[in-house]
């Protein structure tokens, strides 16, 4: 894979990720979803803005990914519950899991943490105020805030 990009819009900006070499040579392992998606959800995080259309283009294929923040969701994060707090002990983890059966992809503040297709665990590092984002093989989003802290 050469390149990879994504771009994305609302009512108010345009968003365009490009990931690369400047020389054209493979990156192996680097996938839009994985590199670019995060990247360019940060900048729509930072901007206050929910994006309608993303789209994914690599120098060996042609595809359109969907993020349906507009549209009705089925696919959805069952676990954290959207806006809780949650009292989490240093080193112990968060169980994060969909209602899908399908492969999720992972994201914590833009930050793409892996894959799974039950429940995923993630070790908070810090207290504080997380955005967890999952993805579907669908290109369906689900997104939740948390707050982590502490036992005193």
């Amino acid at each position: 894979m050469d390149f990879v990009t994504h771009g994305a819009f609302d009512n108010q900006y345009v968003v365009g990720i490009w990931v690369g070499r400047a020389d054209g040579t493979p990156c192996p392992g680097y996938h839009g979803r994985q590199i670019a998606a995060p990247l360019m959800m940060q900048v729509f995080n930072y901007l206050g803005a929910n994006p309608i259309l993303i789209s994914e283009q690599n120098s060996s294929s042609q595809q359109r990914l969907r993020f349906q923040t507009h549209e009705k969701q089925d696919f959805l994060i069952s676990m954290p519950k959207k806006s809780t707090t949650l009292c989490v002990p240093v080193d112990e983890v968060v169980y994060l899991q969909t209602n899908s059966s399908d492969i999720v992809l992972w994201y914590v503040n833009g930050t793409y943490l892996g894959e799974s297709k039950t429940a995923y665990s993630w070790t908070p590092a810090n207290a504080g105020f997380y955005q967890i984002t999952a993805m579907n093989t669908k290109n369906s989003i689900d997104t939740c805030n948390v707050e982590i802290r502490r036992e005193p």
